[in-house]
């Protein structure tokens, strides 16, 4: 037997064994694209749930608001908190925080 027909012999399974680690390094990569999709799907929609059930919690606390109180003072009170509170809801990117420029 020559040494080709040797090394051949050994080159081939290698091949085949190198083919076959590429493959599962590319599944691999392909499942963890689609897992941290699936995460990220699932924390949006955790997001727009949270978003739903303030809106609704704000909206009967209005209305209880609403059903007791009938008087124009109080009336204008509420509106004025209204802005009070989708004024502090809103921050400002920079504004209120603190950056350290010394290097």
């Amino acid at each position: 037997m020559s040494w080709k027909a040797v090394e051949m012999q050994v080159a081939l399974p290698r091949t085949q064994d190198a083919g076959q680690i590429q493959e599962q390094l590319e599944q691999r990569s392909a499942n963890s694209q689609h897992y941290l999709a699936q995460a990220k799907q699932q924390e949006e929609e955790r997001r727009r749930k949270k978003v739903n059930e303030l809106r609704q919690k704000e909206h009967k606390r209005l209305q209880n608001d609403d059903a007791r109180s009938d008087s124009p003072e109080i009336f204008l009170n509420r509106r004025e908190m209204e802005r009070n509170l989708v004024r502090q809801k809103q921050k400002h990117p920079y504004l209120g925080n603190r950056f350290d420029l010394t290097r």
